[in-house]
């Protein structure tokens, strides 16, 4: 641990409110480049009390000058070691004083990375691995889009999305901002590759508001590409213009810029029909419809913002203004799309961050139209407004907030079918009409640096009210209830033996003229700060009122010792009821619409006990997998004027064996599930005076078994992925106890991509699934065959690039006299001279035998068949210009 003695001379004025001279602390990382968004926090030696905390900028940060004394500095940022280091102050200097500190990170080979040329290819910090671009490119990329696609983990989709784990990632980062929003193809298609110097996948991500959030795993994902020193303060323009026989077009500038502390984008699209809507800081989309002009403004967004350097900094798009002592942002959003929405608001900030007033106004209307299909149609208009008003300083935090919202919801069905013993069609009308008030008044105040209170209370009006019209006007469900509810919290947090401490107590009372109920939570987490490999998380809740009680207990326990993983979760709940009347909270009440009626489920009441347990072994280069779960649940669902005694028992076991070596090779994974459930649901689909309709989807006594597994080998310069699904279940369903029907089901696929490894600029990729679908109900035998085989074949040369893919799907049924075959063929053709390309595409949907795609729905009562013309190919021939 190291010590540092400072000299300070207190005769200047700096910052707001604080007197004297500053510290100016300037966090490096390995490569020299400044830790821009790194936390910086000062803490008293004696006690840890928190003094003062900054976020570091280009050129670090300032803190202004402390008492003198001992303190200790706390500097964290995402992947790189914590440093704590102690400062003395011993005596006064009249001139300010900057430190420097090197970020350490630990650097490591993941277990079966391959190692090409000797070029480390993954790097891990913490949640962040960093890859080495050398050891995945091969020169022959041309946008970010063909470098993240290489990447091992990474995917990017035909839209320029940006998966991880087959889903898209909650942030694309360009130098650590988020510049693109939603819109990740502006990116992956406008950046070109020789601007990316590496890039980074970031697990439990954080964005500035919650990097202080240390004891709760955020589950977000993001990926960081760092650009070029050269592209840093370059920019990056694309325009597009692609036209079709049809005179169908997409016009498209995309203009993107990223500094060291700044960056903003600019979007303009004019999109064919059926493109998806733009979501972007500053966009315009114009569709044009077949071959007339009909142009909607789609959305038109501009916001203009002054922010301070502190924990909630973000790059915001269309420049940035940069101020110590006011935030303000105003924005206003119109998008026309079936209709029109609306939401504008300003939001502002004055002060410091120690002495902060925050203000907030919004307003949102919208009123959009649905149309589900020729009979359906959904209107949603609502409007809503909000005030915030906030005062904070060091220690305590008052908040007043008084919202209102207003919504109204109607679904209208001409034909609305009950697929039962006697098949009926009527007309119906379901609407909804829901008003919420709820002002609150929050206060906190810190007692210590480990102890927090929290005290709100808020008077919440809603009103909730819907028709369903089947043959009256009669309301089907009228609420209307004002509570107020009063919370108590304390929060409690320390560090003893390296072992983090946190632990909340929430107590909340609530009333009304009806009932009384108090809800009392506690929280304990114990999680071990330097390797993060220990972690011990309890609850115990109950909540009770009148006519509702509920108490349980949580626990979870984490380690890893001795190369093994293991994974304690023990849930129990128990959940009760009285009379349940009419007045009692909407709380424990749940609506939904369904294609078959207004189902209403109104209480719950019983208990549920819930184990699971896994455990990992790595040994010889092996890595063995096993676990364990069980249900057990005896809720009861009651009903208007039904009451449905429903057990449920759900236990399933599952082992797999996953092989990974260390030093490379085949790489395959083969597990296997069983598992009992028994359940029963009996539901109300409509009421009417004289009858009531109701239908009973019960699968007793199912029994279900499941093999899947991968393979990946690499055979010289080929890579082989070998993919198998199997599952196989059976027990009854019907439409009452009495007549109940056996049901048993079967699902087998099989999925194998190989894959070129090497070549010098040609990648070829073939695909090839099959899948088959068995389904046995009573007598009736269903057999579905779903088989496809596709290409995928790119080739680079200088300046040139040329890809072609193409896909053939063949669909057999036993309950379809014809096979169904469909053939999907898209080529691209690229010619780049320096920043100029140009681009010519083609896509094309052929079908062999038939001009109607068929879509078929297996459900257990009935079989549906959708049928729709498919649209014929279309050459699109475009241009392109990328600098």
């Amino acid at each position: 641990m190291k010590i540092y003695s400072l000299i300070f001379y207190c005769t200047l004025f700096s910052h707001f409110f604080l007197s004297g001279q500053s510290i100016r602390i300037k966090p490096y990382i390995e490569t020299g480049e400044p830790a821009v968004g790194a936390t910086i926090q000062l803490f008293s030696a004696i006690g840890d009390e928190l003094i003062t905390f900054a976020v570091a900028e280009y050129d670090g940060c300032l803190i202004s000058q402390p008492e003198l004394g001992e303190y200790k500095l706390v500097i964290r940022m995402f992947g790189y070691e914590k440093i704590n280091e102690y400062l003395e102050i011993k005596k006064k200097y009249p001139t300010d004083t900057t430190i420097s500190f090197l970020l350490q990170a630990e650097a490591y080979d993941l277990p079966g990375v391959s190692v090409v040329d000797k070029i480390i290819g993954l790097k891990k910090r913490g949640d962040t691995l960093q890859y080495n671009l050398r050891a995945y490119t091969t020169n022959t990329e041309r946008t970010m889009g063909d470098v993240l696609s290489g990447l091992p983990g990474i995917e990017v989709d035909e839209y320029g999305n940006v998966k991880v784990d087959n889903k898209k990632v909650n942030s694309l980062l360009i130098d650590g901002k988020n510049l693109t929003n939603e819109q990740h193809g502006v990116a992956t298609e406008g950046i070109l590759s020789e601007s990316i110097a590496s890039v980074e996948l970031i697990r439990n991500y954080r964005n500035s508001h919650q990097q202080f959030l240390e004891n709760e795993e955020s589950n977000q994902v993001a990926v960081n590409v760092i650009l070029t020193e050269k592209a840093k303060s370059a920019l990056s323009k694309n325009f597009k213009l692609l036209l079709s026989p049809e005179f169908n077009s997409r016009f498209s500038i995309d203009l993107l810029k990223s500094r060291e502390s700044s960056g903003w984008s600019l979007f303009f699209r004019h999109n064919t029909v059926g493109d998806p809507s733009i979501e972007q800081p500053l966009s315009i989309t114009i569709e044009d419809l077949q071959n007339y002009s009909q142009y909607d403004v789609d959305r038109i967004d501009y916001r203009f913002n002054k922010f301070k350097t502190i924990q909630d900094q973000v790059s915001i798009p269309l420049g940035t203004i940069k101020n110590n002592d006011y935030n303000i942002v105003f924005n206003s959003d119109i998008i026309s799309n079936k209709g029109i929405r609306n939401e504008t608001y300003i939001v502002g900030s004055l002060g410091s961050y120690n002495r902060q007033l925050n203000f907030e106004r919004r307003y949102t209307a919208s009123d959009i139209t649905e149309i589900v299909d020729e009979n359906q149609q959904l209107l949603l208009p609502s409007a809503s407004f909000r005030n915030r008003f906030t005062v904070k300083n060091e220690k305590s935090i008052f908040e007043l907030l008084i919202p209102f919202r207003y919504s109204y919801r109607k679904f209208s069905n001409q034909q609305m079918g009950f697929f039962s013993n006697n098949r009926f069609e009527q007309h119906y009308i379901y609407n909804n009409q829901y008003i919420l008030s709820q002002p609150r008044i929050i206060y906190r105040h810190k007692l210590s640096n480990n102890f927090f209170v929290n005290l709100q209370h808020s008077i919440r009006y809603e009103m909730d009210q819907e028709n369903f019209n089947a043959s009256s006007n009669e309301p089907f469900l009228d609420f209307n209830d004002g509570i107020q509810s009063l919370n108590y919290q304390i929060n409690q947090s320390n560090t003893y033996l390296g072992i983090e401490n946190d632990s909340h107590l929430s107590i909340i009372k609530r009333w009304n003229k009806n009932s009384i109920s108090y809800d009392v939570n506690f929280n304990a987490l114990k999680e071990r700060i330097q390797n993060s490999t220990d972690t011990i998380y309890g609850q115990l809740y109950f909540t009770s009122n009148m006519t509702f009680f509920q108490h349980g207990i949580r626990m979870k326990n984490r380690f890893w010792k001795d190369k093994i993983q293991s994974t304690l979760l023990v849930n129990q709940s128990f959940i009760g009821h009285g009379n349940a009347p009419n007045g009692t909270s909407n709380r424990s009440k749940r609506t939904v619409l369904s294609p078959t009626g207004v189902i209403v489920y109104d209480y719950h009441s019983g208990n549920s006990i819930s184990f699971s347990y896994r455990k990992s072994l790595i040994l010889n280069g092996l890595k063995y997998r096993t676990g364990f779960n069980t249900i057990y649940d005896t809720r009861t669902l009651i009903l208007p004027n039904v009451t449905s005694v429903n057990p449920e028992v759900n236990e399933n076991l599952s082992v797999s064996l996953f092989k990974k070596p260390l030093s490379g090779g085949t790489i395959y994974n083969l597990s296997f599930g069983i598992g009992i459930k028994n359940q029963g649901l009996l539901v109300l689909v409509g009421q009417r005076d004289d009858y009531t309709l109701r239908k009973l989807v019960t699968m007793p006594r199912v029994k279900y078994r499941s093999i899947n597994g991968f393979l990946i080998k690499n055979y010289f310069k080929w890579k082989l992925n070998f993919n198998v699904n199997f599952s196989d279940e059976e027990g009854f369903t019907g439409e009452n106890e009495l007549f109940l029907k056996q049901i048993r089901q079967k699902f087998l696929a099989f999925n194998s991509t190989l894959q070129s490894v090497g070549w010098n600029n040609v990648v070829l990729q073939l695909n090839a699934k099959q899948i088959f679908n068995w389904q046995i109900i009573d007598d009736d035998y269903i057999r579905f065959i779903n088989q496809s085989f596709g290409v995928n074949s790119s080739y680079v040369y200088k300046d040139w690039r040329f890809s072609i893919d193409y896909e053939h799907t063949i669909r057999v049924s036993n309950i379809f006299p014809e096979v169904n075959n469909l053939s999907f063929l898209n080529a691209r053709f690229e010619w780049r001279y320096n920043s100029f390309t140009f681009r010519l595409e083609g896509k094309n949907v052929l079908n062999m035998s038939s001009a109607n795609q068929v879509d078929v729905s297996i459900l257990p009562e009935f079989i549906e068949v959708r049928e729709y013309q498919t649209f014929p190919g279309q050459i699109l021939m475009g241009l392109s210009y990328s600098f």
